[in-house]
């Protein structure tokens, strides 16, 4: 019998934690999902259940799960045809428009708040490389340490979250828990295995375990009490608690019989309403930004969900720019921004920039532009977690 490795600290559970949350769910699409398996575009078929959540790379659709769609929205999102998660993404590869990319889940689980591409991994600050490729043995490897390939036609990241032993003390296998298509994983390899698998990897190492945040007991909740079933009453296609800019369409879904009216209320006050007579699709486009709430009269059941939108300026001088940045909002701040790539697809992060409490403050952030970035995005928080700026390019 092996033994598995037992976590150190309150921070390492909860990584270990937030890794499995990704690669248990149990969840059947009630649509084909849009998924890119062996170079080939594909449906994963509706009706069949899959384990872990969704792999996409959503940088163009800006839906990352744990990130700025959170769990709770991903869920109602599964049981509605209508949802975002059953579109293809944009792009050349045929992939949702939610999901998760592999430096997406080991973040998440490392409790790491900020969007960092896998060619800036090494960038986040506490992850130091303990061993280039070839150099490692199974002794060297700990607990949540990092697997990092970029290069050589392979880029990806993944966490190792269980070392075992044998009687005698000797490793004998590692589970590596990684976002893939199409889905989240968790799997075990025998030592020989592994070292085959991951031949092209270096080891990283998180210094920071210990500050791991707690587990969000709401979210493991929702995720332990999760059962597929029908749709509730009514849906919008973000999913519950989802944010849209301003400009964009939602779209509202019934699944009552009878009649029902459909109130909308913007920030508590009623902003429009119309008569149903059993299901319907009604597309909905607001003139103002505010928070929302979609709710059947008599069935009482609803759906709550945000039109955003940000005023974002900037002045370069030389090298430097300083960006102006107001998410016209008083329920949002300033989270963070990055710099771009230019003519990349979808755009490549140059650098990423954490804000002091007065940038978030004032909205007033200065930096030298890095010699790759021809744009910029700005992140800000509000009620239903993080949004986005469209990207801003560097004239």
């Amino acid at each position: 019998m092996l033994t598995s490795t037992l976590p150190k600290n309150g921070g390492e559970r909860a990584a270990l934690a937030r890794a499995r949350q990704l690669t248990e769910l149990v969840w059947t699409p009630v649509r084909g999902v849009p998924s890119y398996i062996q170079r080939k575009n594909c449906l994963l078929p509706s009706g069949v259940p899959l384990k872990g959540f969704p792999y996409s790379s959503t940088e163009k659709t800006d839906k990352f799960i744990t990130e700025n769609v959170h769990i709770r929205t991903f869920l109602s999102a599964i049981r509605n045809p209508y949802s975002t998660l059953y579109q293809p993404g944009q792009g050349r590869h045929y992939t949702c428009s939610y999901g998760i990319v592999c430096n997406g889940l080991a973040r998440y689980a490392l409790g790491i708040p900020y969007r960092v591409s896998t060619a800036r991994w090494e960038d986040i600050p506490g992850m130091r490389r303990v061993a280039d490729r070839g150099c490692f043995t199974a002794e060297d490897i700990r607990l949540l340490d990092v697997l990092y390939a970029f290069g050589d036609g392979r880029s990806h990241v993944a966490l190792v979250t269980d070392i075992l032993r044998d009687g005698e003390g000797a490793i004998r296998e590692i589970e590596v828990s990684e976002a893939v298509r199409p889905v989240c994983r968790r799997a075990c390899y025998p030592t020989d295995v592994f070292f085959e698998k991951y031949a092209l990897f270096h080891l990283d190492r998180y210094d920071r375990l210990a500050d791991v945040p707690p587990l969000d007991e709401a979210d493991a909740a929702l995720l332990r009490d999760y059962r597929d079933g029908p749709p509730r009453p009514i849906e919008i296609d973000n999913g519950d608690f989802s944010n849209y800019l301003l400009g964009q369409i939602a779209t509202l879904a019934t699944f009552t019989e009878g009649e029902d009216t459909v109130e909308i209320y913007r920030d508590g006050v009623l902003y429009e309403s119309f008569d149903i007579q059993g299901p319907t699709v009604r597309a909905f486009e607001p003139e103002e930004r505010g928070y929302f709430t979609a709710r059947l009269k008599r069935n009482g059941a609803e759906v709550h969900f945000a039109f955003l939108q940000a005023k974002t300026g900037y002045r370069r001088e030389g090298d430097r720019i300083t960006v102006t940045a107001d998410p016209c909002d008083e329920n949002s701040e300033l989270h963070y921004m990055d710099f771009r790539i230019p003519g990349k697809s979808p755009q490549a992060l140059a650098k990423y920039e954490t804000l002091t409490e007065e940038e978030k403050r004032s909205g007033v952030i200065t930096r030298k532009i890095p010699e790759t970035a021809g744009g910029f995005k700005v992140y800000y928080r509000g009620i239903y977690g993080i949004w986005t700026h469209p990207l801003t390019v560097i004239e």
